[in-house]
Protein backbone atom coordinates (compact mmCIF):
# COMPACT_ATOMS: atom_id res chain seq x y z
CA UNK A 1 0.00 0.00 0.00
CA UNK A 2 1.18 3.30 -0.57
CA UNK A 3 0.00 6.68 -0.29
CA UNK A 4 -2.33 8.47 -2.67
CA UNK A 5 -0.62 11.80 -4.19
CA UNK A 6 -3.42 14.71 -5.34
CA UNK A 7 -1.35 14.03 -8.52
CA UNK A 8 -1.87 10.92 -9.13
CA UNK A 9 -4.22 10.35 -12.47
CA UNK A 10 -5.12 6.70 -11.98
CA UNK A 11 -4.85 3.86 -9.69
CA UNK A 12 -2.25 0.84 -11.07
CA UNK A 13 -4.05 -2.54 -11.12
CA UNK A 14 -3.31 -5.90 -11.83
CA UNK A 15 -5.10 -8.83 -13.68
CA UNK A 16 -4.37 -12.16 -14.28
CA UNK A 17 -6.16 -13.70 -17.02
CA UNK A 18 -6.73 -17.17 -16.91
CA UNK A 19 -8.28 -19.78 -19.58
CA UNK A 20 -11.33 -21.37 -19.40
CA UNK A 21 -9.80 -24.99 -19.89
CA UNK A 22 -6.98 -24.92 -17.61
CA UNK A 23 -9.37 -23.87 -14.40
CA UNK A 24 -11.89 -26.78 -15.28
CA UNK A 25 -8.64 -28.82 -15.43
CA UNK A 26 -7.53 -27.23 -12.26
CA UNK A 27 -11.24 -28.25 -10.53
CA UNK A 28 -11.30 -31.34 -11.68
CA UNK A 29 -7.99 -32.13 -10.67
CA UNK A 30 -8.57 -30.52 -7.19
CA UNK A 31 -12.05 -32.43 -6.95
CA UNK A 32 -11.03 -36.34 -8.40
CA UNK A 33 -8.37 -36.12 -5.93
CA UNK A 34 -10.38 -35.45 -2.93
CA UNK A 35 -13.17 -38.56 -3.91
CA UNK A 36 -9.93 -40.81 -4.37
CA UNK A 37 -8.90 -40.21 -0.22
CA UNK A 38 -13.10 -40.15 0.78
CA UNK A 39 -13.11 -43.49 -0.89
CA UNK A 40 -10.33 -44.57 0.54
CA UNK A 41 -11.47 -43.61 3.62
CA UNK A 42 -14.35 -45.02 3.58
CA UNK A 43 -12.92 -48.11 2.45
CA UNK A 44 -10.81 -48.22 5.60
CA UNK A 45 -13.39 -47.47 7.88
CA UNK A 46 -15.92 -50.02 6.52
CA UNK A 47 -12.46 -52.71 6.48
CA UNK A 48 -12.33 -51.97 10.74
CA UNK A 49 -16.03 -52.47 11.13
CA UNK A 50 -15.92 -56.32 9.59
CA UNK A 51 -17.01 -59.35 11.91
CA UNK A 52 -14.32 -61.36 12.47
CA UNK A 53 -15.63 -64.66 14.78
Amino acid sequence: MGIRRETDLFWETREIYFSHWFLTLVYLTVWLTSLVFWQQRKHRAARGLQFTP
